[in-house]
C-alpha cells in the first residue's frame, strides 16, 4: 500500500491509552456543498472547534472507493484496506457459484456485513490498544465493538449526544459513529437542495454540542476526531431501467432479485449510480459483446469488463484496456476511438499508472477499480450511469414516495472526491495533496497496518460480546 510521506505517517504511531479516538462517518457529504457552506461562514461550530490552526485540519481531497457506495466505503475507511482485501464489494452482490446473494440495505444487512468482512483485516475498533473501550453508535461496520448503541433515528443530535455520553462514561476509548441523514436527503431532494444545506448546518451544530460536552468533561484536549465522508453525490434528472436496456438486446434479466436465477442475467445495483452484471454460463462467451452493447447506450457512461488480469473499459465513443502487471503495476492503453477516461492523448495513448492518485474526469479510477474486484463476489461487468441518470427504482420506497434527485456509486468528481476534517495532531499533514480514504487512518497514525492474523475464534468471541451488549443497548434506548 502506498503511503503519503508528506503526511508523516509512514509508520504507525502507538496510540496513547490515555486518549480517546473517534471516527465519525458523514454519509454523502458532497464536497462542493460542504466547502460552499464552510467558506460562507455558515458552519461556525466546525470552524471554531474542529479547524483551529494548531489542532485541526481540513483534508481537501480525499478519494473514496469505486463504486462510491456507503458500506464498501465504510469498510475501507474503518479497516484501512480496499475491497479486494476487506471483501465488501458494494451494497448488493452475489456469489460467483450462485450459492448466495447479499443485500446490505436489508434488515439483516449489518449482521451480514460484519460476517462477510475478511478475517484477514482488522477494524479500527479491533485494532484498539489494550485498555481502551471500543464503542459503535449507529455504525454498520462495527466488528470489534464492546459497547453498541443502535436506534431508529437518523438525526445527528441524537446520534452525537449518545456518542458524547459514551465517551464520557468511557474516557479512554475508540469510537465509531455514522451520520446518515445528509445522504438520505441528497437522494430525495438533490445534493445542492436547501434541505441538504440546512441539514449540514444542523449537523455542524450537533458537532459543536459534542465538542462542548467533551470540553465540559475535560476530555476535549485528549480526544482525536476524524470526520470522514464516505462518498459524495451528484444531481440527477432521469431514471433508466437496466432490465429494459437488456431487453433491447433480447436478453432476459432480473434486477436486485432476492434470489439468483441461473438461467438469466442477474443485475445488482449499488448507490443507484453503479451496477454489477452477472452473466449465466450460456452468455459467458459473449461477455465482451454484451459489454460493448451496454456501453453504446446513452444512459451508461462506462462499462467495464474484467477478463483475467485485463479490464476492457468502454464508453460510447472509445475503448481502453487496463492491464495489471502484478508487481510492475498497472498500464492503460487506448485501443480505439477516444479515451473513455480522458487520461491519455493521441500522441501518448499508453499510460503507466503512478502510485499517486491521478485526478481528472474520473479521479484515481484505474487504481480504485483495480482494487475493487473481490474474487467470487464481484461481477465481471461493472456499469456506471450517465451523468444525469441513475439506475434506481422510481419511486423508491426506502426514501419515501417520490423521485430521486441525487445519486452516487459512480466515479465522477462529485461522487468520489470529498473533504474530511481531522482534529488532532496536524503539524505534519499535507492538507491539499490527494489521499485515498482507505489510507486515512494509517496516515493519521490512528491505526496499524490493515492486514492481521485475527483468528476465527477471536472474531466469534467478539461477535458474541457485541450481540450481548447490543441487546442491552436496545433495551436501554
Amino acid at each position: 500500500m502506498e503511503v503519503n510521506a508528506a503526511m508523516g505517517a509512514g509508520e504507525h504511531r502507538p496510540t496513547d491509552p490515555s486518549r480517546s479516538e473517534v471516527v465519525i462517518i458523514a454519509d454523502g457529504w458532497r464536497k462542493s456543498t460542504f466547502i460552499d457552506l464552510l467558506e460562507r461562514g455558515e458552519l461556525p461550530e466546525i470552524q471554531e472547534h474542529y479547524l483551529q490552526p494548531d489542532t485541526g485540519a481540513l483534508l481537501e481531497n480525499v478519494i473514496s472507493n469505486v463504486p462510491s457506495v456507503s458500506i464498501a466505503s465504510h469498510a475501507s475507511i474503518l479497516t484501512g484496506s480496499f475491497q479486494d482485501q476487506h471483501h465488501i464489494p458494494g451494497h448488493r452482490w452475489q456469489a460467483a457459484d450462485c450459492s448466495c446473494c447479499r443485500n446490505y440495505l436489508s434488515l439483516r444487512g449489518p449482521f451480514d456485513v460484519n460476517r462477510d468482512l475478511s478475517s484477514e483485516v482488522t477494524t479500527f475498533l479491533e485494532d484498539a490498544p489494550a485498555g481502551m473501550a471500543r464503542i459503535a453508535v449507529q455504525s454498520v461496520v462495527r466488528r470489534g465493538a464492546e459497547i453498541q448503541s443502535s436506534f431508529l433515528s437518523q438525526h445527528p443530535e441524537r446520534i452525537l449526544n449518545k456518542l458524547g455520553q459514551l465517551i464520557i462514561d468511557n474516557p479512554h476509548s475508540r469510537s465509531v459513529a455514522w451520520l446518515p441523514r445528509v445522504d438520505s436527503l441528497s437522494h430525495l431532494e438533490g445534493p445542492d437542495s436547501p434541505r441538504v444545506y440546512e441539514e449540514m448546518k444542523r449537523t455542524a451544530q450537533a458537532l459543536g454540542k459534542l465538542a462542548c460536552t467533551l470540553k465540559n468533561a475535560g476530555l476535549w484536549d485528549d480526544t482525536s476526531i476524524l470526520i470522514a465522508p464516505d462518498h459524495g453525490h451528484r444531481p440527477i434528472q432521469y431514471h433508466t431501467s437496466l432490465k429494459q436496456v437488456m431487453k433491447r438486446a433480447n436478453i432476459i434479466s432480473s434486477v436486485n432479485s432476492r434470489y439468483i436465477d441461473q438461467n438469466r442475467v442477474n443485475i445488482r445495483t449499488s448507490g443507484d449510480g453503479s451496477a454489477y452484471v452477472y452473466l449465466p454460463k450460456s452468455e459467458s462467451l459473449h461477455s465482451l459483446e454484451i459489454t460493448e452493447f451496454l456501453a453504446s447506450n446513452p444512459e451508461i457512461s462506462l462499462a467495464c469488463y474484467r477478463e483475467g488480469t485485463d479490464t476492457h473499459v468502454l464508453s460510447d465513443g472509445g475503448y481502453g484496456l487496463l492491464h495489471d502487471n502484478g508487481e510492475d503495476g498497472l498500464t492503460y492503453e487506448v485501443r480505439s476511438g477516444s479515451d473513455p477516461l480522458a487520461l491519455t492523448s493521441a500522441e501518448a495513448p499508453t499510460l503507466a499508472i503512478p502510485s499517486v492518485p491521478l485526478m481528472g474526469k474520473y479521479p484515481d479510477f484505474l487504481h480504485q477499480y483495480s482494487r475493487s474486484y473481490v474474487e467470487g463476489r464481484s461481477a465481471n461487468i461493472l456499469l456506471f450511469a450517465d451523468n444525469d441518470t441513475h439506475f434506481g427504482s422510481v419511486p423508491r420506497l426506502g426514501w419515501r414516495f417520490g423521485y430521486h434527485r441525487g445519486t452516487h456509486g459512480g466515479p465522477s468528481v462529485d461522487e468520489v472526491v470529498v473533504s474530511a476534517i481531522y482534529k488532532g495532531q496536524v503539524s505534519m499533514i499535507d492538507r491539499v495533496k490527494p489521499i485515498r480514504s482507505a489510507d486515512l487512518l494509517q496516515e493519521l497514525g490512528l491505526k496499524s497496518l490493515s492486514i492481521s492474523g485475527v483468528s476465527d475464534n477471536d472474531l466469534h468471541r467478539s461477535s458474541q460480546l457485541s450481540a450481548l451488549v447490543n441487546h442491552r443497548g436496545r433495551r436501554n434506548n
